[in-house]
């Protein structure tokens, strides 16, 4: 069964992520039965419990990290067949001092979300980064570089103790075309569908955007998107025509070196950082 992703990034707005969440609830097209709640790496998470929603804004008060609705709780032996979920996140500590806040959907089809009226208010915020609609199983194959070891089974070699099943960066994905890049909150793409805005523009200019072959304007009363359609959503990403698309918009902006560039731009000392946090959730802990 397919499953599609809608994923969008805005810069952090205290006034505006209650906004957006409320009207996720809107547009959700399963009816939640569980949810899984993540504050950060120093506190316990909750696991599959069950949806209540005067908890759920409870919870938001205190700006956890990662909210994940779902209609049931997944089951790997079962498969994906009707599980549905919209995930919810802040990111709010960050070692560069830059916040954020993301919606995601992940559902067999997203048209409940095209044809919605709230979908337009989704990308009209002045703090709309990116969204990006795609085929969320190619984008996981296209984007792993893990394979199983051909020489697991074999007989072990003296002084052989262990051997991994699955082998990591075995395989060579610089040319998968349909794969994503995570540099730090950042996500880049060739999605089939994609809008950019203002903060984006920092990153690739929106007149270079523009050039690029499809690439039009969407104009909100207090802002101009770029809208990239590569190809039609739920067609076949495989064939050669939509790869060749999704290779263009890779090679014409260089993705690979913007990402790099991006961490670059931004250097961080993670262990400091990381020992700070935790003293600082002690002392807060402690109070």
């Amino acid at each position: 069964m397919k499953k599609y992703s809608c994923s969008i990034l805005y810069k952090f707005d205290r006034d505006e992520f209650f906004i957006l969440f409320r009207n996720a609830l809107k547009v959700l097209d399963f009816e939640p039965v569980y949810m899984d709640i993540f504050f950060d790496e120093f506190s316990s998470s909750l696991d599959d419990i069950r949806y209540d929603v005067e908890y759920l804004f409870e919870l938001l008060e205190k700006k956890p990290g990662t909210v994940t609705l779902k209609n049931k709780i997944y089951d790997a032996e079962a498969g994906t067949t009707n599980y549905c979920w919209f995930r919810f996140k802040l990111i709010l500590e960050t070692p560069y001092k830059e916040e954020f806040c993301s919606l995601e959907w992940s559902n067999s089809r997203l048209d409940f979300l095209f044809n919605n009226n709230l979908f337009n208010e989704f990308l009209s915020s002045q703090n709309l980064i990116y969204c990006y609609c795609y085929d969320q199983y190619d984008c996981m194959n296209q984007s792993s570089t893990s394979a199983i070891n051909p020489d697991f089974e074999k007989p072990w070699e003296s002084g052989e103790t262990s051997r991994d099943f699955i082998l990591k960066d075995a395989i060579d994905i610089s040319e998968h075309w349909g794969r994503y890049i995570k540099s730090l909150e950042f996500t880049f793409m060739a999605a089939p569908l994609m809008w950019f805005g203002e903060e984006y523009f920092k990153i690739i200019p929106k007149e270079a955007l523009l050039k690029f072959k499809g690439a039009s304007i969407i104009d909100y009363p207090s802002l101009n998107l770029v809208y990239i359609k590569l190809f039609d959503l739920y067609d076949d990403p495989a064939k050669a025509d939509n790869r060749q698309r999704q290779k263009d918009f890779w090679k014409t902006f260089d993705l690979q070196k913007i990402a790099e560039q991006y961490e670059k731009d931004r250097p961080i000392d993670f262990i400091a950082w990381y020992k700070e946090r935790a003293i600082a959730k002690k002392k807060k802990k402690n109070r």
